[in-house]
């Protein structure tokens, strides 16, 4: 996705079973490049939709992502957030996202990084996320100076058999002065075979 008007990918099935979601396999890119300073205006929306791959934002103009009744099925890192703009919003609700193998990757499943904005100007809010992430890797991470306003009704998981388990939530360099961090109703759980 590149543009600079609100887009919304909307998943809609014949059926009436809402179990069911259209699906996209692959790699979906968001690079916004251009346009007027308008967060409401610059939007990317995702509802109802099955992702078996991954998400790339690399957009360096503000903007929201949202991402909302859905699920997010692949490998290694399944969200990566390297923006360099000024502001943006990150929002995340109703949403399933899982490793869907184990493997040797330690990346972070859900990754925000990239030199965007500060504590007022990049703000990410999570409610009713269910994460599980099978690599021994940190289910989220923040390398940027992002601040995870909301985390409400949320499950992070690691089901790694490791005795070594990889922390589940990372905060690194500026992340730490980024803001406050909220959590509310927020579970952090090791369930893997293995005491970690």
């Amino acid at each position: 996705v590149s543009q600079s008007r609100y887009t919304m990918l909307l998943g809609q099935t014949a059926q009436a079973d809402t179990s069911e979601f259209v699906e996209i396999t692959g790699t979906v890119t968001i690079n916004i490049t251009s346009g007027a300073t308008d967060m409401v205006a610059r939007q990317v929306s995702m509802e109802g939709i099955q992702i078996s791959g991954s998400i790339v934002n690399t957009s360096s103009v503000d903007h929201t992502v949202t991402l909302c009744q859905g699920r997010l099925f692949g490998n290694n890192r399944l969200i990566y957030q390297n923006v360099t703009a000024t502001q943006y919003r990150f929002r995340i609700d109703d949403f399933v996202i899982n490793q869907a193998t184990a493997g040797v990757n330690t990346d972070p499943m859900i990754h925000f990084a990239g030199t965007g904005g500060g504590a007022s100007g990049c703000q990410v809010e999570i409610n009713r996320l269910r994460a599980t992430a099978k690599n021994n890797c940190p289910v989220i991470q923040f390398d940027t100076a992002a601040t995870l306003t909301k985390c409400e009704n949320t499950t992070f998981e690691n089901t790694t058999s490791s005795g070594t388990a990889s922390a589940i939530c990372i905060f690194n360099g500026s992340a730490l002065g980024a803001g406050l961090s909220a959590f509310g109703n927020t579970s952090f759980s090791y369930t893997g075979t293995t005491l970690s």
